[in-house]
């Protein structure tokens, strides 16, 4: 990756912003032996991320002009970091990692500069963590995760070339597509999750006494995403305010409907033809449409569920016999029991290995969950029992 960045002429790269995302672009560069630089408004944010090794605080007089030009700041302030960057190094190549790309488009195309319109070239890395900050930063943050290169036709094809290098020097995979394409699909795909994980949290607000006490790991599931940083996403809700809206309305539609439905004695059945089993059909078609992870149709995995207990290294010896085994986990869920020292471990697998892998499970002393299908209660078959009971349900 050294050799390519000389080829195409990276050598010094500038870090504008030095949170979560800043710091740990910085990071993944440095595993690449480039001269990596931070700037940041708050003087502690370049310290905390220099101090974790992301580079060094970034001093124009000493260090000159960069080749690449990274704007990592909050999204109200995309803006005026481009306009500030394309102005101040009139030869390097500029980029942002903003979560909205429509605006910081229009922005560089209101300086009405075709030279500064040539060096930019936008981008939006689909990688975060509900923590801020440096501190939170990881080199391998980007690692396998998609990073969405905007097209656009004033870009040089140098300015090109330098931000898809900077994408596979952090281990993304690039993307491309347009500020408007990328604008709708991650309103759908980032932006409404958000808004409606942090909506079911807020009702949490209203629970009296111990009613969490029974919260399962549904609720951790759909609340995970409200943990995330309230000044970094009233921004980007904002900015991207235009394609969020059209979907909470349409969410909005399906909701009164659901209300209605229970309100209807009519219509508040458990048949197959009511609007309360067409939504949840509807929405076991919408989840069987996701991509898997290589990209194509999800395919349909089983869950073997263990019941471990919940101490240092359990994990890892689960995860051996499965290797061992030859069966590949492509998925894990762990839900923790509440005032008991073990944890429930789902693990999704290929239909065909269900099996073989709970037998080896078994035959390890492991506790495998199944369900036992002519009472439909979920049981703990340790391993001396595991052999006689598959012999009576097959």
């Amino acid at each position: 990756m050294k050799d390519k960045a000389r080829e195409i002429g990276i050598e010094k790269v500038l870090i504008i912003g030095s949170g979560l995302m800043g710091t740990s672009v910085a990071l993944a560069l440095k595993h690449h032996d480039i001269q990596v630089f931070l700037q940041d408004i708050t003087e502690s944010a370049v310290e905390t991320a220099v101090s974790r090794g992301a580079g060094e605080a970034f001093n124009p007089a000493i260090h000159g002009e960069p080749d690449l030009v990274v704007v990592a700041v909050p999204p109200q302030e995309v803006a005026g970091a481009l306009e500030d960057a394309l102005r101040d190094f009139p030869h390097a190549t500029v980029t942002d990692v903003a979560s909205v790309k429509v605006g910081p488009s229009e922005a560089v195309e209101a300086l009405g500069d075709e030279a500064a319109a040539a060096r930019y070239v936008g981008s939006h890395p689909m990688a975060g963590r509900e923590f801020s900050g440096a501190f939170a930063a990881k080199h391998d943050l980007f690692i396998d995760r998609t990073w969405v290169i905007m097209e656009s036709p004033q870009a040089s094809e140098e300015a090109k070339s330098q931000v898809k290098w900077l994408v596979s020097a952090c281990g993304a995979i690039p993307l491309r597509s347009t500020p408007q394409a990328h604008d709708r699909a991650v309103a759908l795909t980032s932006h409404t999750p958000q808004l409606l994980s942090t909506i079911m949290a807020a009702e949490l607000l209203s629970v009296q006494g111990d009613e969490l006490a029974i919260s399962g790991q549904g609720l951790r599931d759909v609340t995970r995403l409200a943990a995330s940083d309230a000044d970094l996403w009233t921004g980007i809700v904002a900015g991207n305010a235009t394609e969020i809206r059209p979907i909470l309305e349409s969410i909005s539609d399906q909701v009164l409907g659901l209300i209605a439905a229970l309100g209807d004695p009519d219509t508040n059945s458990q048949t197959s033809d009511g609007p309360i089993h067409e939504l949840i059909q509807q929405g076991n078609s919408g989840r069987a449409s996701l991509p898997d992870k290589h990209g194509g149709s999800a395919p349909e995995y089983a869950l073997v569920t263990v019941v471990v207990d919940d101490r240092p290294g359990e994990l890892g010896r689960l995860f051996a016999v499965a290797g061992e085994a030859g069966v590949n986990l492509e998925d894990v869920r762990i839900e923790h029991t509440l005032g008991r020292l073990t944890a429930t471990v789902e693990l999704a697998v290929n239909a065909a290995s269900v099996g073989h892998f709970e037998q080896v499970l078994a035959d390890g002393g492991w506790r495998v969950q199944r369900v036992v299908t002519d009472t439909d209660e979920a049981t703990i078959l340790p391993a001396s029992t595991y052999e006689s009971q598959s012999a009576s349900e097959e």
